[in-house]
């Protein structure tokens, strides 16, 4: 029986594979080196060259760290269609009431109710916890403004406004009070959470976040559905998003 060129080229393949299989598999996974001999203790229940394990806060691993206590001052900005309650915990939004959607049971719907941080709360920027406290500097019907300071010469300004509907602004501004360039460390944002998941007779169930850009470009993230009339956070989708937009001096 005569081998062709095609023949002859995989049986050498094959031959090399079979070849460097094993140098091959023993750099892809080296062996587990053996661990050394503990030398006997110096004294009965103590191990020579063992550190103290790193403790673990009560909170658990993840535990969000709070620069006040839970019972912060909050404001509540109203208009006809809903209320929104603003926190010096985290100067964000601690919770959203719809009165003109109602549940099975009469109630009011409620977002972002059962969420451990507020919608907006800011991380980072050498804030000195996870959920920073803020001061209410103005509170007024539809508008409020909250204020704290980064550090030495920066100072952070967050005002909420209310419009005609379901909607609700956040302009974000960082002062500087010195007179040289200040270096921001990073910083992120929590969108919030969805606290009721509501649906109206015709509409599948939605869970997500959606958000606009100064830009014009729209952003959803879903996990079933966008037919629901309630999309991000806190604001309808009737409304055209919800969520941060960004602008010039912070979110909007």
């Amino acid at each position: 029986m005569t081998m062709d060129r095609t023949s002859w080229i995989a049986l050498i393949t094959c031959m090399l594979l079979l070849v460097a299989y094993q140098p091959v598999m023993r750099h892809l996974y080296p062996p587990v080196p053996v661990p050394a001999e503990v030398a006997e203790p110096e004294a009965p229940g103590v191990l020579p060259g063992i550190k103290e394990a790193p403790q673990i806060s009560s909170g658990g691993v993840g535990a969000l760290t709070r620069e006040l206590p839970e019972a912060a001052r909050t404001h509540v900005l109203e208009n006809g269609v809903m209320a929104v309650q603003v926190t010096e915990g985290g100067g964000g939004i601690s919770k959203i009431e719809f009165k003109e959607h109602l549940l099975e049971e009469q109630k009011r719907v409620e977002l972002n109710q059962a969420a451990e941080v507020p919608v907006f709360n800011v991380r980072g920027w050498a804030l000195p916890a996870d959920v920073a406290a803020y001061t209410l500097a103005e509170r007024g019907e539809r508008r409020a403004v909250l204020q704290r300071t980064l550090e030495e010469g920066l100072r952070l300004e967050r005002i909420y406004e209310l419009g005609g509907d379901h909607v609700v602004t956040l302009r974000q501004t960082v002062y500087n009070d010195t007179d040289g360039v200040k270096v921001m460390p990073s910083c992120r944002m929590d969108a919030g959470t969805i606290g009721t998941d509501y649906q109206k007779a015709d509409e599948r169930r939605f869970l997500g976040v959606s958000w606009r850009t100064t830009g014009g470009g729209f952003h959803k993230e879903k996990i079933t559905s966008f037919d629901a009339g309630f999309s991000g956070c806190f604001r309808p989708s009737t409304s055209c998003g919800a969520g941060p937009r960004r602008s010039w001096n912070g979110w909007r």
